[in-house]
């Protein structure tokens, strides 16, 4: 199944200045291996995409805790109501080559699994602090 980059739109949140730069950063990525692609931005700060030319930045103000749920839907909403498929990508993540659609579809939906090297470490720091054995962070 062919899928043409123009039915395609990533969609991200980023509140805050910490996940703003990082939703930059993916931003720039698009534009070295997906110039083609827009890429949504719901965001606190509109203002801090204006110079990316495949950002279309989106005010929203949070309804809640931090990366709720309920605020990631919101990123989905507004990407489908220009284009018929949505990726939400977490800020915090990249893109380090070109991406192969038809590789990562099956039955209309898309299928993605990234890793970082220091994913365990993070996890392993945020849940569990040391011999104590006491949660110090959210657990996923």
């Amino acid at each position: 199944m062919g899928i043409q980059s123009e039915n395609i739109c990533f969609g991200t949140l980023a509140y805050g200045l910490q996940f703003r730069v990082h939703a930059k950063i993916l931003a720039e990525d698009f534009l070295q291996w997906h110039p083609d692609i827009t890429f949504v931005v719901v965001t606190d700060c509109p203002e801090y995409f204006q110079f990316l030319p495949n950002i279309i930045a989106v005010k929203y103000k949070p309804s809640g805790i931090r990366s709720c749920y309920q605020d990631k839907r919101q990123v989905v909403r507004e990407v489908l109501k220009h284009y018929p498929i949505c990726i939400y990508m977490d800020a915090d993540c990249r893109i380090v080559e070109p991406i192969n659609f038809s590789d990562l579809i099956y039955d209309n939906v898309f299928f993605v699994a990234a890793y970082g090297e220091n994913l365990d470490k993070k996890l392993s720091k945020e849940i569990h602090s040391g011999e104590s054995g006491r949660f110090n962070g959210p657990i996923r």
